[in-house]
């Protein structure tokens, strides 16, 4: 049916049917549930892992491209596209590297297993520039699930797309959004380290005076009664017990005198709060790649060791 749909470019349906398809593996890995099979479960993520290495190192193996990034079911490859390739010539190289890898998906599936294959690698996307980020403390090895890239489209537009980083994620504040998503499309657009610096000194220095307090809202539901937390008191519900009857979402900023609900502060905003917390964590993480100093960017004095790393 999935295949129905996307014959008939049924987007909507195409992506249902995944998602039901995907949930079977839920249900296999459930100990719960009456239709569990771990070994069957382990045996679907297993095949995809070894899909992957195989892949990747198919690809290197032909010098066809390299696997910069992969999961269970997608995998992110460098074509070794020239410089001057066109949007559409890109497009077109990743339908063809698909149809080649999936012939020989089907050789190695029938050859090794004595099974015809229904597995299928379709091209989805084109990124221009793609950012990888490593984890934190850690250079050589990047952060599941989350990425970002300069995503063209075959006519040429373009748009940042951000997969899984702080800039989409509800527990980071709107002010980390925009200083993520700023930073990341004048880094892809190839904007100098300076500029970058100065960029983030004007977000620190608006914040400091006062212009940005509504995008420094913490967001976060209550999971049971204020009462019902005892053992620790996270933020929000620090936050929480300031407010006669909260429940559901609580909004609250970090004050000097802690966490309170927004629309009851009596204290003053800890900017340097939001500055550690919010801000440095995000240009930390993209100064590792390009040509940005981290201290000189937050008004701070430049790092003097950074031209010895």
């Amino acid at each position: 049916r999935r295949a129905d749909a996307r014959t008939a470019d049924d987007d909507l349906a195409a992506y249902t049917y995944k998602i039901v398809m995907n949930s079977f593996y839920g249900v296999l890995a459930t100990g719960s549930c009456r239709f569990a099979e771990g070994a069957l479960a382990g045996a679907i993520t297993g095949f995809g892992h070894y899909l992957l290495r195989w892949t990747k190192a198919l690809l290197q193996d032909t010098d066809r491209g390299t696997v910069l990034y992969g999961d269970t079911d997608s995998l992110f490859v460098d074509a070794h596209l020239a410089a001057d390739t066109t949007p559409a010539e890109a497009h077109e190289s990743g339908r063809q590297l698909c149809t080649w890898l999936n012939e020989q998906l089907s050789h190695h599936v029938q050859e090794i297993f004595d099974l015809p294959c229904y597995l299928d690698l379709e091209f989805e996307k084109y990124y221009a520039r793609f950012f990888l980020p490593p984890i934190r403390g850690d250079t050589e090895k990047a952060r599941a699930k989350g990425y970002a890239g300069l995503k063209v489209a075959d006519d040429g537009s373009d748009e940042v797309e951000i997969i899984g980083m702080e800039a989409v994620r509800r527990d980071w504040t709107d002010l980390a959004h925009e200083v993520q998503r700023d930073l990341l499309d004048a880094v892809f657009r190839g904007v100098p380290g300076a500029e970058l610096e100065a960029r983030v000194l004007d977000w620190v220095d608006a914040m400091r005076r006062g212009e940005r307090d509504d995008d420094l809202v913490y967001r976060k539901a209550l999971r049971k009664s204020v009462e019902g937390y005892t053992k620790t008191v996270p933020a929000h519900v620090a936050a929480a017990r300031l407010l006669p009857g909260a429940r559901g979402t609580i909004r609250y900023i970090v004050t000097r005198d802690g966490p309170q609900p927004v629309g009851h502060l009596t204290a003053p905003i800890d900017y340097e709060h939001y500055l550690e917390k919010q801000i440095r964590p995000i240009v930390r993480t993209i100064g590792q790649v390009c040509d940005l100093d981290v201290e000189v960017a937050l008004g701070g004095t430049p790092d003097l060791f950074r031209s010895l790393g």
